[in-house]
């Protein structure tokens, strides 16, 4: 039998589930005992510990000390605005990857043709759901760089690439069509002279 004071203990939540005790030093040790739920920080315990593989289990536990300071009961209390944040943030996320899916599935179709409403909607929803943990506001994508500026510039083999490369950068796609004044990914004729007005 082995002296332990728990700091630490997760107790169990089902049957098949142990309650996971960490003792002052750090080790951990688990059992399906049930006076094992009964148990607090603080508490020291006479254990009988069995070492199978990685795992140290209680197999017989007797409570020598009490410990004297109350059980820490603090719960988070889920408030309404909580609970709102909490279904806005799991929305966007839902929303997101499901946008982040069907946007998948249209560049792996290599649909030339992408009506401009759906595009903007599937870059909307993947950045909300990008931006959905923070509540404060997002930043903009680095800097653009000051046209004529010498860099080495990305190559785009048509305007739908181009444009994809450019909503990932920061660009939104009204800002596209009005730097470019195309209505369009396809309507980009020449693809190189399209990157250095973007500036990518």
């Amino acid at each position: 039998m082995q002296k332990v004071t728990i700091k630490e203990i997760s107790p169990s939540t089902a049957e098949n589930k142990p309650t996971i005790i960490t003792d002052e030093t750090g080790a951990k040790m688990s059992g399906f005992l049930t006076e094992l739920k009964d148990l607090n920080p603080g508490d020291v315990i006479e254990a009988e510990l069995q070492v199978k593989g990685k795992y140290t289990n209680i197999i017989e536990v007797k409570l020598l000390e009490k410990s004297t300071q109350p059980p820490d009961t603090s719960e988070k209390v889920m408030t309404t605005e909580l609970w709102s944040e909490k279904d806005r943030i799991t929305r966007a996320s839902i929303e997101g990857q499901v946008a982040m899916k069907c946007y998948t599935d249209l560049v792996v179709a290599k649909i030339d043709e992408i009506p401009v409403l759906l595009l903007d909607a599937l870059t909307a929803k993947i950045r909300g759901f990008m931006g959905s943990g923070n509540t404060q506001t997002q930043k903009k994508a680095e800097p653009r760089k000051a046209e004529g500026e010498q860099e080495l510039r990305q190559t785009f083999t048509n305007g739908v690439d181009l444009v994809n490369y450019a909503l990932k950068q920061g660009w939104t796609m009204p800002e596209i069509k009005t730097k470019l004044t195309i209505e369009k990914p396809t309507d980009i004729i020449d693809v190189d002279e399209a990157t250095k007005v973007l500036g990518l």
